[in-house]
Order: structure tokens, then C-alpha cells, then sequence
């Protein structure tokens, strides 16, 4: 049976697989939005035995083309200066069992250490990398020395704005703090309204990220 290892960044993302009946035996970690972490949970599921790896969750979108709720293949994944292949026979048969249903968004993804929050910093990582999406785990996994690929939905688009402040409610185990997200509510309160169209992105984003798990289940496309 092979054995594959997840890594996600937010528990809601690992909730996706929580009811697996597949082929693959699934080892879940969640990195909490912190891609050193993220680095340090790819290699030792490499280290104990893994055949692939898969970056699961959501991103943010820098293709102007891109919009909520979109599904995105990454060919690439950008990390710094180096340009790592995901598995290019994994992902085919991945594209063909879900494009299906979705419309499918290829290129690069940028393996990103820090947010990329505001529409102006989306824009600078699209110049310089011509990534059409980005996310703080895919690095970690192109860079543990094992099969991988990228499966992520877009959440916030090109020109929608993080918080600064949105990384610092997240546990290292994903969990968002409520008490966390409170107290940053009453510290910024001109963010209140872009809190509740984030709410909304990420429960659309959620919702086809949860569809996705369901139609890979068996093997994941991995066999």
C-alpha cells in the first residue's frame, strides 16, 4: 500500500481527508503557517518512510485570471532561485480525474517564508516570479526529495489584502485561536470588514478544497 504524507497548513485543510476510505494509507501533518515548520514536517515524513509527498490547501491568487474558489496544478513551484518539477506523471493523472468537474489552473506556484499579504506585494511576487499563485508549504515539500505534487484552491485573489496580523491566530498544530482573533479585532478595527470577506473566501475556498479530497480518494492518483 503506498504511503503518502499531506502537508497542510490549517487544521480545516486536514479536516478535508478526515473521513478517507482510500488505497493510500495518509500521513496528515499541519505546518500552522509557518514554512520552516512545514520544512522540518516534509523531511521527516521522508525520513520515515513515505513514497510521496502532496502540498494540500489553499493559496492566494497572483494571476489576475484567478478567483476564489479556483483549483490550481502548479507544474513548478518557485522557491528562491530554484525551480523544482512536481511529478509530471502524478499530476497528468491527477488533471485527468479532476479536471472533470474543475476548470484547472497550471504554471508555477511561489513557495513563499512570509505572508504575501497586500495586493501590492502579490503584484512584486507575480513580476518576479511569474507565479500565478502562492503558499508558505509547497516549498517545504518540493524540497524533501521525494515524488511530490501541489493541490491548492485559491482563497484570496490578486487584489484582496491579509492582515498582517492573520498568521499570528494560528497555532503551530493549524488551529485558529478565537480569544487570538478577538483581541486582533478590537487592535485593528478598521480590518473588520475584510475579516468577514476573508470568512467568506476561505469557506467557498474550504468547500472545493473538501470536493477535491472526496474525488481523489483511493489513491490519490499517486498509483
Amino acid at each position: 500500500m503506498p504511503r503518502l504524507g499531506i502537508i497542510t497548513g490549517l487544521e480545516s485543510e486536514a479536516r478535508c481527508f478526515a473521513r478517507w476510505q482510500g488505497d493510500c494509507q495518509l500521513d496528515i501533518a499541519r505546518s500552522g503557517a509557518d514554512s520552516a515548520r512545514a520544512s522540518i514536517l516534509a523531511q521527516a515524513m521522508a525520513s520515515s518512510g513515505c513514497d510521496g509527498l502532496v502540498s494540500f490547501g489553499l493559496a492566494g491568487g497572483l494571476h489576475p485570471d484567478l478567483h476564489c474558489g479556483d483549483l490550481v496544478l502548479p507544474e513548478t513551484v518557485i522557491c528562491g532561485s530554484a525551480v523544482r518539477p512536481v511529478d509530471e506523471g502524478w499530476r497528468d493523472r491527477l488533471f485527468r480525474r479532476l479536471g472533470t468537474e474543475f476548470n484547472i489552473m497550471g504554471g508555477a506556484i511561489a513557495g513563499s517564508y512570509t505572508l504575501a499579504g497586500s495586493p501590492e506585494e502579490k503584484a512584486a511576487l507575480r513580476r518576479e516570479t511569474g507565479a500565478i499563485a502562492v503558499d508558505m508549504e509547497s516549498r517545504a515539500v518540493a524540497g524533501a526529495g521525494l515524488p511530490f505534487v501541489v493541490v491548492r484552491v485559491i482563497a484570496d485573489t490578486h487584489d484582496k489584502a491579509i492582515p498582517d496580523w492573520a498568521t499570528n491566530v494560528v497555532g503551530a498544530d493549524g488551529k485558529v485561536f478565537p480569544v487570538a482573533v478577538v483581541k486582533a479585532i478590537f487592535a485593528n478595527s478598521g480590518s473588520i470588514s475584510r475579516l468577514f470577506g476573508m470568512a467568506t473566501e476561505n469557506r467557498k475556498a474550504t468547500t472545493v478544497l473538501r470536493r477535491v479530497a472526496t474525488l481523489v480518494q483511493g489513491d490519490f492518483g499517486f498509483a
